[in-house]
């Protein structure tokens, strides 16, 4: 939610600055949340598989 907002305003700062059209500010915004949550899942996955090992100690000492 928090890179939501940092795209949106990244993508009204663009179109302020730059003088762009609503259409390629928002084109803009999209290409940099898909980019964004694209980050985000490989991420979220690269991590899962480092930390899969480990869940199960994690689960057991904290839970």
């Amino acid at each position: 939610m928090l890179l939501f907002a940092i795209t949106l305003f990244l993508s009204f700062t663009a179109h302020s600055l730059r003088g762009f059209s609503p259409v390629s500010a928002s084109a803009v915004f999209y290409a940099s949340y898909q980019f964004i949550f694209s980050i985000e899942f490989y991420f979220a996955f690269y991590l899962r598989i480092i930390i899969h090992p480990f869940s199960s100690v994690v689960n057991r000492k904290f839970l």
